[in-house]
């Protein structure tokens, strides 16, 4: 299943139910529509995508990002382990820099969650955004990249995801799997 968010109609507008001293960056409505969805998901495979990243580690004085809203992500991770929700996989792009990035979650989600950045489908890259992260696995500062997912769910062994890097003459530039019982 596919979750595909908009971060930018309903950030700012409310307070947030995680934390209401911060403001909220999904609104009310479509945190009740990704809950409900991701709760009732049977696919091995729940890949949530939106067009910021989602950790903070990115160019000075950017804020659209998740980690300029650490109440939702933490918000998002207690929700997964509450519900004990597998397979989940994020997905952002923006930062000009494609990346992938093993977040700490298992205290909260149950599991550590992997992101995919993927960016740029063009030829700027911001040298800026290769800011250091913890979970870091892979950084590229490449031009015309583009991610591409597949899903082997019917393996006898445990379902995975496979993530490729690839530019624009198709070549891979880095690839990486992800098992989906976490």
């Amino acid at each position: 299943d596919i979750f595909l968010l908009d971060t930018r109609w309903f950030s700012n507008t409310a307070s947030s139910e995680s934390d209401p001293s911060r403001k909220t960056l999904l609104g009310k409505a479509q945190w009740a529509w990704l809950e409900k969805g991701l709760a009732s998901s049977t696919a091995p495979a729940k890949l949530i995508a939106c067009g910021m990243i989602w950790n903070g580690a990115t160019r000075p004085n950017k804020t659209d990002h998740w980690g300029y809203w650490p109440h939702e992500i933490k918000r998002l991770f207690r929700f997964i382990g509450k519900r004990n929700i597998k397979g989940v996989t994020l997905i952002g792009g923006d930062i000009h820099r494609s990346r992938v990035i093993r977040h700490a979650a298992a205290d909260q989600a149950g599991y550590d969650i992997i992101e995919l950045i993927t960016s740029p489908m063009h030829n700027k890259i911001i040298e800026a955004a290769n800011a250091p992260h913890p979970g870091l696995m892979w950084d590229a500062g490449a031009t015309y990249t583009y991610l591409a997912v597949d899903i082997d769910h019917r393996s006898s062994k445990a379902p995975m995801l496979r993530a490729r890097f690839m530019n624009r003459e198709g070549k891979e530039l880095f690839n990486t799997s992800i098992p989906l019982t976490q």
